[in-house]
């Protein structure tokens, strides 16, 4: 097993994005009928991750893989925090066939979710098995796209949370999307890596932190967040995480849990990707 302690504010980071792209979902009657279901959130995220200790006020706190709740909204919070906010996931199921045509996709060629609702939008995951351009060629990128935002909206702020079960990569992201840029690469993994599965799944847990309006920039809507006094975060790796983590490809991330819905800790193995 592996301990990794440190004390960590989630970031962001950019990558070449696609032209505007027309989104084919994929047909659950072509597909074995595959099941695109949400979930709790602090139950998909965390499978496979390991264990997240925290010390607070000098006392270690423990919680496993499915005790990882965000803060209840005491009485004088926003009610639209359990709206935008709230503790759910998306995962998308990939079925046999789907995963057939994604082992041997070509460059550019996407492959896409069905349309899913959460925080109260319409989000798509769209997945390019072998890259967008020749220079990412081999590479299995995955994006989130919003579908639209309200036309009173000026722009939102998000927290997205990403898994894929079988291969673990994981990530962790605050980005803003407006009425222009509502494309975001959230994960990287290797087209080789899916070649000897059988299935594949990711799952997806969005928060919007904030919302501006377009008139005069107002603030529509701003998560509660409460940030304990933390002296340190252990994040403990399962042996199963671990053994992924030793043959990782350079460029890919690993996400702890979430601790109080705000920290979490994110390892490259292998570095970063190459310039």
């Amino acid at each position: 097993a592996l301990h990794f302690t440190s004390f960590t504010l989630m970031g962001s980071c950019s990558t070449k994005i696609p032209k505007e792209t027309k989104y084919t979902s994929v047909s659950p009657q072509e597909d074995n009928k595959v099941d695109d279901t949400k979930h709790n959130a602090a139950e998909e995220m965390t499978k496979g991750a390991g264990v997240v200790a925290i010390q607070e006020d000098h006392t270690e706190e423990m919680a496993d893989d499915h005790d990882h709740e965000s803060i209840e909204p005491k009485k004088d919070i926003d009610p639209k925090q359990n709206i935008y906010s709230s503790n759910e996931s998306y995962r998308w199921n990939i079925g046999y066939n789907t995963l057939q045509n994604m082992k041997k996709a070509k460059t550019e060629e996407i492959f896409t979710s069905d349309e899913f609702k959460m925080a109260d939008l319409y989000w798509v995951i769209a997945a390019y098995p072998n890259g967008i351009f020749d220079d990412d060629n081999g590479e299995f990128k995955v994006f989130l796209r919003l579908s639209s935002l309200p036309n009173e909206w000026s722009h939102i702020i998000i927290t997205n949370n990403l898994l894929c079960h079988e291969t673990l990569s994981s990530s962790t992201s605050i980005a803003e999307f407006d009425h222009e840029n509502k494309m975001l690469h959230i994960n990287t993994m290797r087209l080789s890596e899916i070649q000897t599965l059988n299935q594949l799944s990711l799952t997806i847990s969005i928060k919007i932190n904030k919302i501006i309006l377009k008139d005069n920039n107002e603030l529509y809507y701003q998560r509660h967040i409460e940030i304990p006094n933390i002296t340190n975060i252990t994040w403990k790796i399962d042996d199963n995480t671990l053994t992924k983590m030793k043959s990782s490809h350079n460029g890919k991330t690993f996400a702890s849990p979430f601790y109080n819905d705000i920290f979490c800790i994110e390892l490259r193995p292998n570095g970063y990707i190459s310039a």
